[in-house]
């Protein structure tokens, strides 16, 4: 009852307010879609109307499965390279503060507080922040929307404040890749998604024969002593992870997981508690599948 969507003229209706207003973007909202509710809210680039919709699974479901794959996939996430996939792929995005950004914080702090040269310069710095930020949504956009293609994703739920508050306070901070956690939780909603627990020691563990010892930060080259893996360290875990979360969607469905599981090549070792009759290699068009250290990476 407080708003009006006009699509055919583009123009929005607020109570309280006699003018409509003119709208950009109006045809992100779906046709089917059902609007619950819509904000308005101010950015220091102006007003901007948010919308929330619902759709039918189906309906949501329906884009993603034309271009899906059919092999689940392990995710590590780390602060050198952000995502680490079983397929071999790296993805890697670093966005810091921009030079304009601290030239203005420079300016801002030669003016008088309170004065209009101050609120002037203020007012653009947080323009600035405002594009800094829209520019790591971007990535972020562009990073889930390859990621829900796989019919299945493990994660492990990793501590991404405690990185924050530690030694890697700025690269956390310049990729905002707490973001990828909170979507992939959202995104449980459409795909089926596990969450590998945080103290699981994927890390330092073999992903073929399942020997544990550890390994220091500085080594990105794990080599098993027991089966002779060598592998890259963050691939060796994104192996890990995805087995782990294979094993607990065995629990709530024995039958999906058993399917997803043949999809797994055959040198990565067994999955329980659901045994494996067949195999085929983990291949994506147009992507790599090698697990040795130097896989292709995506930056």
């Amino acid at each position: 009852m407080t708003y009006k969507i006009d699509f055919e003229r583009n123009r929005v209706k607020i109570q309280g307010i006699k003018k409509k207003f003119r709208v950009l973007g109006l045809h992100q909202i779906p046709e089917n879609a059902e609007i619950t509710n819509a904000y308005l809210i101010k950015k220091p680039t102006g007003y901007y109307l948010y919308v929330v919709c619902y759709l039918w699974k189906e309906e949501a479901l329906k884009g993603i499965e034309e271009k899906q794959f059919s092999i689940p996939v392990g995710i590590d996430l780390g602060v050198k390279d952000q995502v680490s996939l079983t397929t071999g792929e790296k993805i890697r995005w670093y966005i810091p503060e921009t030079k304009r950004l601290k030239r203005l914080q420079r300016t801002l702090a030669r003016r008088k507080k309170g004065s209009k040269n101050y609120l002037k310069a203020k007012s653009l710095i947080q323009k600035e922040w405002e594009y800094v930020k829209n520019r790591r949504e971007d990535v972020k956009n562009k990073v889930m929307s390859y990621l829900k293609r796989f019919s299945f994703i493990a994660f492990q739920d990793d501590s991404i404040k405690g990185w924050h508050e530690g030694l890697f306070g700025k690269q956390v901070q310049n990729t905002g890749i707490g973001g990828i956690t909170a979507r992939l939780r959202r995104l449980a909603t459409l795909i089926p998604v596990e969450f590998v627990d945080r103290y699981e020691p994927t890390t330092q563990t073999c992903s073929k024969c399942g020997f544990r010892y550890k390994l220091e930060l500085s080594q990105r080259i794990f080599e098993c002593p027991r089966c002779g893996l060598r592998i890259d360290r963050d691939l060796n875990s994104a192996w890990n992870i995805l087995k782990l979360g294979l094993e607990q969607l065995a629990q709530k469905n024995k039958a999906l997981a058993y399917r997803l599981m043949s999809a797994l090549p055959v040198d990565r070792g067994e999955v329980k508690p659901v045994e494996r009759e067949a195999s085929a290699p983990c291949f994506v068009p147009g992507v790599s599948s090698l697990v040795e250290a130097g896989s292709p990476s995506l930056q």
